[in-house]
């Protein structure tokens, strides 16, 4: 994804904003002018339409979240301290930012929108790759259980982290998410260790 502009990082900004407080259904162009403070012939001088700019909130969160994977990697460790990382991190940002969390895991609103859902995938890709790059040496160095395929064992765990973020969502962000992350990691990581 190319570098965003000043003022498309405030569009994106403003549509997280929008989104968490009155929901995703209930963004337009007109109220995301409105709170950028600019007519709408504006907002469409840098993004054609609404689909473009939730493509650039997911593209946005893609290269901003595969840079710290990237680090993650890069930083010393055991595979099982770095993939906990990843996970506690996606639950910190979740957190910090429920719009993230509305906009990645809203599948029925994007069924139309090929390009928003196509930017979604390609971010799961992505991390999937690394992740199972992670998984995999930790199994060659023994710190990751072996007789688990490692890309099974990455569904396994972005698929109950989803769960726990899907349970959250519909609790109205009424629990911890982070501190729930952490016991559900507590678990995972018994699972996916040698005894």
């Amino acid at each position: 994804m190319s570098q965003l502009t000043d003022r498309q990082k405030q569009i994106v900004d403003a549509t997280l904003d929008i989104i968490a407080t009155i929901g995703i259904q209930n963004l337009t162009i007109r109220k995301l002018a409105e709170k950028v403070g600019v007519t709408e012939g504006a907002i469409y001088r840098h993004y054609p339409s609404k689909d473009e700019i939730l493509v650039s909130v997911a593209g946005y969160f893609k290269s901003e979240s595969t840079v710290i994977l990237q680090q993650i990697i890069d930083s010393e460790g055991s595979s099982v301290h770095k993939i906990k990382m990843f996970f506690l991190g996606r639950c910190r940002q979740f957190k910090d930012n429920h719009a993230l969390a509305l906009v990645l895991f809203s599948d029925d609103i994007f069924k139309g929108s090929g390009r928003v859902q196509a930017e979604i995938s390609a971010t799961i890709h992505s991390h999937g790759r690394l992740l199972v790059k992670i998984i995999t040496e930790g199994q060659d160095s023994g710190t990751i259980r072996a007789n688990i395929v490692a890309e099974h064992m990455f569904m396994m765990i972005m698929g109950a982290l989803r769960l726990l973020v899907t349970r959250w969502r519909a609790a109205d962000f009424g629990f911890d998410l982070l501190g729930e992350g952490e016991k559900l990691w507590a678990s995972i990581e018994a699972l996916v260790t040698p005894s």
